[in-house]
C-alpha cells in the first residue's frame, strides 16, 4: 500500500512532543462521550472506552520497548534480557493491534442503522464490505474507512502466523544508535517479511521502528476519521474541538519513529508483493 505522506504529516503535527500528547477527533469524541451521561453504560460507550484502553496498551508496549533498548545500550540489562523482553513486546504489539481493530469492528456494529447487523470482526467487515454496503448494513462513510485499510491484510497474516501457526519472532543485539531489529521466520527459517521495504539485509531482518511507525500512523489516521464519523452518527455535541489530548510517553517515542519514517519513505509501495 502506498503511504500517504500528507496523512503522515497530519499525524506528526497532531502530536505535541514536549507534552507527549496527541490530538484527534477520536480523542475529542472519547472526552465528549465521558461527559454525555445519557450514553454511559451503553454498548457504544463501552466499545469506545475499550478502543482507548487498547490504544494505551499499544503505546505502553512501544514505550517499554524503547526504554529497554536504552537500558541495553547503557549495559543496564544483558543481551539475554534484551532478547527475551523485546521478543515478547514485538509479539505483543501484533496481538494488541489485532485486538484494537476488532474493538473498532464492534463499535461499527453498534452504530449500524440497519436491523441486521454486520459481524464485529474487523477482518470480516473488510472482506464483506461490498456485501454489507449493498444491504445497507454499513454506511458509505464506514465503507470508505474499511476500504482505506489495506495495510490490515498483511498485518493480520503476520499476527496469525505468530499466534496460530508457530512463526518464530527473533530480536537482535544492537550497537548504540541502532533501531530495534527483528525478524519473523516459519519453517526452514523462511522470512515472512523478506519483501518488506523495512528489511535491512538479505536475511529478512526488519527495522521494527519503521515497521511500527507505519502501522501506528495508519491507526492514528483511521481513528481521527473514525472520531468524525462517530460524532455524525451518535449526535454527541462536539464540545472539545481539538482541546482533548491524551498524554503518554509512548506517543513521544512514536512521533520520533514516524518522523524518521517520513524522512525515509518515498511515495511508492511499502510492500512489493501484490495484495499486501
Amino acid at each position: 500500500m502506498s503511504p500517504n505522506l500528507s496523512e503522515l504529516d497530519i499525524v506528526i503535527n497532531s502530536i505535541d512532543f514536549e507534552k507527549s500528547c496527541i490530538k484527534s477527533s477520536f480523542e475529542d469524541f472519547s472526552g465528549d462521550l465521558v461527559l454525555n451521561r445519557n450514553l454511559s453504560g451503553r454498548p457504544i460507550f463501552n466499545g469506545v472506552m475499550t478502543i482507548a484502553d487498547a490504544l494505551w496498551d499499544i503505546e505502553t508496549t512501544i514505550y517499554r520497548l524503547e526504554w529497554q533498548k536504552q537500558l541495553y545500550f547503557h549495559s543496564e540489562i544483558s543481551f539475554d534480557q534484551w532478547f527475551i523482553f523485546s521478543k515478547a513486546d514485538i509479539r505483543l504489539f501484533h496481538i494488541e493491534i489485532r485486538s484494537l481493530m476488532d474493538h473498532i469492528g464492534l463499535v461499527i456494529k453498534h452504530i449500524a442503522q440497519s436491523k441486521d447487523k454486520p459481524k464485529d470482526s474487523f477482518d470480516d467487515l473488510r472482506k464483506k464490505r461490498d456485501h454489507y454496503l449493498q444491504r445497507n448494513m454499513i454506511s458509505q462513510e464506514v465503507y470508505d474507512l474499511l476500504d482505506s485499510s489495506d495495510w490490515f491484510n498483511r498485518f493480520r497474516c503476520i499476527r496469525d502466523a505468530i499466534v496460530h501457526e508457530g512463526a518464530n519472532v527473533i530480536s537482535f543485539g544492537l550497537k548504540k544508535g541502532d533501531p530495534v531489529l527483528w525478524a519473523i521466520y516459519k519453517q526452514n527459517y523462511k522470512s515472512l517479511l523478506n519483501d518488506s521495504k523495512f528489511v535491512v539485509n538479505e536475511n529478512g531482518v526488519i527495522n521494527f521502528e519503521r515497521y511500527a511507525a507505519y502501522h501506528m500512523y495508519h491507526i492514528y489516521s483511521f481513528l481521527d476519521k473514525f472520531g468524525d464519523l462517530l460524532y455524525q452518527v451518535t449526535g454527541v455535541t462536539r464540545s472539545q474541538k481539538g482541546s482533548a489530548t491524551r498524554s503518554h510517553g509512548g506517543i513521544k517515542v512514536l512521533q520520533t519513529w514516524i518522523k524518521e519514517l517520513r524522512n525515509y519513505l518515498q511515495p511508492n509501495e511499502i510492500f512489493h508483493r501484490a495484495g499486501s
